[in-house]
């Protein structure tokens, strides 16, 4: 903060606060500091008697080459992380030069868990409280932005998919989260995983989008708070956001498009607890569909996925079958083909996966993310003789979307099945429709590989 504070009047810093429009207000507000490009923190600690070894621990110096100790964070604006109960337990550096990465954050630590921890939540808390409600935005920045605004109730995920310890964090304080998420691919898809995270947890979930594809940042600083809360207002249900994208992808009113639809909106309608709710909701898709809403709800209760939306979790060190390496290494090899991978693998896809979570992460980040994702991915790189061609790669990715569909047959199979024991002909009719679906792209898969 000293560092920010000092610097010159004509400073790279001190223009990168102008011109973003950060006032001396927020900086004083939010703790913010300067890491200055030629150091400074090591010769500070060193004054004050302090073991760099603490630090290097605090992943705020690392040891290169030869042992010899550098910062961390150099030439770059600093977010303190403080915890709920006020503790700095990390720091954020924004880049003001343009280099890469754009932001940077401390290294996991015991005090340190990005995934249990909400940006700006300690500034914000009191009045989240008393409104019930938090906005989730991406950053640093759009956190920043709102609270300059006068709109206190908004939270960061510090760069990561929304979590269960996010959204236990979250519940201690508000019943209702407002997603403001980006239009683009891994925006709609990283919303619908916290979609269903947050409903595992029984928090009421609206969704909006800023015009434009705007973030908040640019978008208040270019239109103001008033213009922003209209936008806020307008907020919708989450299950008219999933049945809206949905539909958008589907061939409606065809068995296919009809059947993809259920399939797709059977799985958060799953995770809602409530009965009353989920019964409205599936009046909703009723009507979309033109379906008995109480097949519907047979449909949903009969699943036999259910609740099991969660991503399986596996040890760094855990073996990974050998073509979910060949779709990391593609990843890695070929990063301008995301959108292709992107689309033979789905999230339900992903979520099978032992490597889901870092395809998932190569594909919306370009890179791990956390400590557990890194040795994986080395894991697998000390595996590979020989990077695989794209062809291999996106047949390996084909052959994961085969599986899950064959997968997915046998259990509308056995559903059926099951159905026609109960005698319930309207669900054996609504099961076929759906199982004929599956079967057709299974077809349309097979073609494509030939």
């Amino acid at each position: 903060g000293r560092c920010l504070a000092e610097s010159g009047g004509d400073s790279a810093v001190r223009e990168y606060v102008r011109k973003r429009g950060i006032l001396p207000e927020t900086v004083r507000d939010l703790r913010l500091g300067f890491a200055p490009p030629g150091g400074g923190l090591m010769a500070f600690l060193k004054g004050k008697g302090m073991d760099l070894r603490d630090a290097e621990d605090a992943g705020l110096v690392l040891r290169g080459e030869g042992g010899c100790l550098r910062e961390r964070f150099r030439g770059r604006l600093i977010f303190p992380i403080i915890d709920p109960i006020g503790r700095v337990v990390g720091f954020g550096g924004r880049s003001i030069d343009g280099s890469d990465p754009k932001y940077l954050n401390s290294p996991e630590t015991p005090v340190f868990q990005k995934r249990d921890l909400l940006y700006g939540l300690y500034w914000v808390k009191t009045e989240i409280r008393e409104q019930g409600r938090a906005i989730l935005v991406e950053g640093y920045m759009d956190f920043l932005a709102l609270y300059q605004a006068g709109i206190r109730i908004g939270v960061a995920s510090l760069g990561t998919a929304f979590s269960e310890g996010q959204a236990r964090l979250l519940k201690r304080y508000a019943p209702e989260l407002v997603l403001n998420y980006d239009q683009d691919a891994a925006g709609v898809a990283a919303a619908k995983r916290a979609i269903l995270t947050l409903l595992a947890e029984g928090i009421r979930v609206r969704m909006f989008a800023i015009p434009e594809g705007k973030d908040p940042d640019d978008f208040l600083r270019s239109q103001g708070a008033e213009r922003y809360l209209e936008h806020l207002a307008g907020a919708q249900p989450f299950f008219t956001f999933l049945a809206e994208q949905a539909q958008a992808e589907a061939v409606l009113h065809t068995v296919e498009g009809d059947m993809k639809v259920l399939g797709e909106l059977s799985e958060f309608l799953s995770a809602v607890s409530d009965p009353v709710e989920r019964e409205a909701l599936a009046r909703d898709v009723a009507g979309r569909l033109r379906l008995d809403p109480k097949r519907i709800l047979k449909r949903v209760s009969d699943s036999r996925r259910g609740l099991k939306h969660e991503v399986r979790q596996n040890a760094p060190g855990e073996e990974i079958p050998t073509n979910q390496q060949i779709v990391v290494h593609g990843l890695l090899s070929f990063p301008d083909r995301k959108e292709v991978f992107r689309r033979e693998l789905t999230e339900a896809i992903l979520q099978g996966l032992k490597a889901g979570p870092l395809i998932r992460s190569l594909m919306e980040r370009g890179g791990p993310d956390g400590p557990e994702q890194t040795i994986q991915m080395a894991f697998i790189r000390q595996n590979c003789h020989e990077a695989p061609s794209l062809e291999a790669s996106l047949s390996a990715a084909s052959s994961h979307r085969s599986e899950y569909l064959l997968e997915k047959e046998r259990g509308l199979q056995q559903q059926i099945r099951e159905a026609s024991q109960r005698k319930d002909l309207g669900m054996v009719q609504i099961l076929n429709r759906e199982k004929l679906a599956v079967m057709k792209e299974r077809q349309a898969l097979g073609r494509n590989a030939g």
